[in-house]
Formats: structure tokens, C-alpha cells, sequence
């Protein structure tokens, strides 16, 4: 099997953009919904959220998401917060998502981050 936990999904990522504009769903500064369902990780959040900046929209975008493990919202959210990071570069936040996401060493940058990040997200629980 693939494990107890759904830690990355097994498909490209789709742009919910596409399937937003097509159905006509974004007019006039409406608030749009989508639901994310053990989608494992956040490939299609990101790609979603690059594309709707990227579009200009009017729109509101509200996504929701829904994991059966709570783990699996803790690396979402870890994930997140490092993409949407500010203060760093487009290089060194890429690399930061990489080493988070990925692999078993971590940089000690990437370490550091991952350890003040933990804490914090855990003040929320």
C-alpha cells in the first residue's frame, strides 16, 4: 500500500482557475468557492493561487480543504506558510518549499524554519 497518510497526491496539479472561468463562476466581484478533498498536498493550491494572481481577477477566492488526517493539515499549512513566505527571494523560498516538501536532510536554514514554524502552527491547535 501507500502508507497510513496521504502525504502527496498522484496526479499533475490542476489549475482551478480554468475550471472557474469556464463555468462562468467569477462575475462581477462574486465570492467563489472550491473544496479541496485529499488532494495529499498543496500542488493545487499553489498552482490555483499563482494563476488567480496572475488573472487579475474580481473575485474572492475561498478554498477549503479536507483531509481525513490531521497530519496531513499540519504539513498543508507548513507547506503554505513557506510559499507564501515574505521577506526572501523567489530562489531561496523555492528551495526552502523544496527541502520541506521532499527530502529526508534538511538544510540547516531549511531546519531552523521548520522547528520556528512548528511552534508556532502549534500555539494554534
Amino acid at each position: 500500500g501507500h502508507g497510513l497518510f496521504n502525504w502527496w497526491g498522484f496526479s499533475p496539479p490542476v489549475d482551478l482557475i480554468n475550471y472557474i472561468h469556464s463555468e462562468g463562476w467569477c462575475t462581477g466581484g462574486d465570492d467563489v468557492q472550491v473544496v479541496m478533498a485529499g488532494a495529499g498536498d498543496p500542488r493545487h493550491l499553489l498552482l490555483t493561487l499563482a494563476r488567480w494572481r496572475s488573472n487579475n481577477s474580481n473575485c474572492r477566492l475561498r478554498v477549503y480543504v479536507l483531509e481525513a488526517q490531521v497530519e496531513v493539515y499540519a504539513r498543508l499549512l507548513l507547506l503554505m506558510d513557506a510559499s507564501l513566505q515574505e521577506g526572501m527571494g523567489t530562489r531561496e523560498r523555492s528551495t526552502l518549499l523544496l527541502d520541506l516538501w521532499a527530502n529526508l536532510y534538511l538544510r540547516p536554514n531549511s531546519r531552523s524554519y521548520l522547528e520556528l514554524t512548528a511552534r508556532r502552527l502549534s500555539m494554534y491547535v
